[in-house]
């Protein structure tokens, strides 16, 4: 067991000597809360904030107001006061956020790459797809491992900063923008009971070719995308309404609230019901 441990401190030390980083958390939520707007907070860490849909405020006491959109990466600074989330009573956004440090990213504040002055960084449209689908793949790998000292993970975050501070050095490829058209189809049709081959009929390529695609881009298969969507819409559901288990699974695109159950269980460990239950506990001790 000792043996184990020690490894595991070797490879973490190891993981930050090689990339300059070490990540102290990675996450995904989907707000309606705007606490955050009037509740001032510092982080002990540097934190990234990726907003894909929705949109809201953020200011800082280096940098003023912002109004942020979907598409724009928010720097949290370590001891640096500020407020951000969406905006009113209806408004709404959702994000993926790394906790991060090290030596790489104090120096490019130290060279002025980023700065507290600007901490909203503006991600052109044609990369939004490709940071959107880093942060995917970091929050599902840790979903998934439980572990925040994968290699992966860190050339991840190393791959993310790289294109947050020269995005005209990353080229979109155009299976890269063939796998994002497709995305944006998927999305469409989430709760369509049709088959997925269906959505992609063409006389030029056959579906295979194009799942084989989107596989190679996104690493995902459109079943396991489609599935990934639905579970997070039951996620927050599950999270932000008091429906019957049996009608969230129709709203996740489940008419069979048992299968729903058991493809639930089978992702997040626990059931519909004890995931709500294990929230409700949670929130109980605030």
């Amino acid at each position: 067991m000792m043996k184990n441990m020690d490894n595991l401190m070797n490879d973490e030390q190891l993981l930050q000597q090689v990339t300059g980083l070490c990540i102290d958390g990675i996450g995904y939520l989907r707000t309606t809360i705007a606490t955050r707007l009037y509740r001032p907070r510092s982080l002990q860490t540097y934190g990234l904030v990726f907003v894909f849909e929705g949109d809201g405020e953020f200011a800082s006491e280096s940098s003023g107001y912002y109004k942020v959109e979907p598409g724009d990466c928010l720097l949290l600074f370590p001891g640096e006061s500020h407020i951000y989330g969406p905006r009113g009573k209806s408004g709404y956004w959702r994000e993926y956020w790394v906790l991060f440090s090290g030596n790489m990213i104090e120096r490019l504040i130290t060279e002025r790459y980023l700065t507290k002055e600007s901490p909203l960084i503006k991600i052109p449209k044609r990369l939004s797809f490709e940071v959107k689908h880093i942060l995917e793949g970091m929050h599902e790998r840790y979903r998934t491992q439980h572990s925040l000292h994968d290699s992966a993970l860190y050339a991840d975050l190393f791959e993310l900063l790289v294109k947050l501070i020269h995005p005209s050095t990353t080229d979109t490829s155009s299976d890269q923008l063939e796998a994002s058209e497709m995305r944006e189809i998927l999305i469409r049709h989430i709760y369509s009971e049709k088959r997925i081959e269906e959505f992609f009929y063409t006389d030029r390529e056959s579906y295979h070719t194009l799942r084989l695609r989107f596989k190679q881009v996104t690493g995902l298969s459109p079943r396991e995308f489609i599935t990934n969507q639905r579970v997070d819409r039951a996620k927050e559901l599950l999270m932000f309404s008091d429906l019957p288990i049996q009608v969230i699974a129709q709203k996740s695109g489940y008419q069979d609230p048992f299968y729903f159950s058991r493809l639930f269980k089978d992702r997040e460990g626990v059931s519909p019901r004890r995931f709500r239950e294990r929230l409700l506990s949670d929130s109980s001790q605030y």
